[in-house]
């Protein structure tokens, strides 16, 4: 099985996440490539995508969000897992977005249409050199906290569980030729 795993970044943390969770499909016995987004042309040699962004604002970035709506059709066909990094969970004050509400704006009627196998809001990076001089004053007064909120475990955590369900998988995949496809469904 061949597995991509894209991502959108833009300080790095959810590249380092990226990078982990093909770690651990790859000790799996699972094909994965790791890509930006910006650099994944087409979903044709895949079965199963896992896709992440960072979180701006509350929304994924832009070139993320491009990349769904660009393979909206090829995504449909596969096996797809989305997660997305930020500090939200992590901070306190008018910073702190409760957990009730995990998804980034902007790609709910997305995710509907392809029906991921799973979702996970991970725990990012935010470094005073993110922002400006007045941007660190401001966000230290209204209660932000900078630092590294990722939990290793949780990523590993998740990404074997994806593992699993790969393996126990009943689904045609994306890649199967069209006469297998065919067989499958008499």
């Amino acid at each position: 099985m061949r597995i991509l795993v894209a991502f959108a970044t833009e300080y790095g943390s959810t590249r380092e996440i990226a990078i982990a969770i093909a770690s651990t499909l790859r000790q799996a016995g699972y094909g994965v490539h790791v890509r930006k987004v910006v650099d994944v042309a087409d979903l044709g040699a895949y079965d199963a995508v896992v896709l992440g962004s960072a979180i701006h604002n509350g929304e994924w970035l832009p070139e993320a969000v491009d990349f769904l709506q660009r393979h909206l059709d090829q995504l449909t066909t596969r096996l797809v897992w989305l997660f997305s990094v930020g500090t939200a969970r992590a901070q306190r004050g008018l910073f702190r977005v409760f957990p009730g509400d995990p998804n980034p704006k902007g790609i709910a009627a997305l995710s509907e249409a392809m029906h991921p196998r799973g979702y996970h809001f991970f725990g990012g990076v935010f470094e005073p050199h993110h922002v400006s001089l007045f941007g660190r004053l401001l966000f230290r007064l209204l209660g932000g906290r900078f630092g590294d909120f990722r939990s290793w475990t949780e990523v590993s955590d998740w990404a074997i569980s994806i593992g699993h369900e790969l393996a126990s998988s009943s689904e045609p995949l994306a890649g199967a030729t069209s006469a297998a496809r065919a067989e499958a469904t008499h």
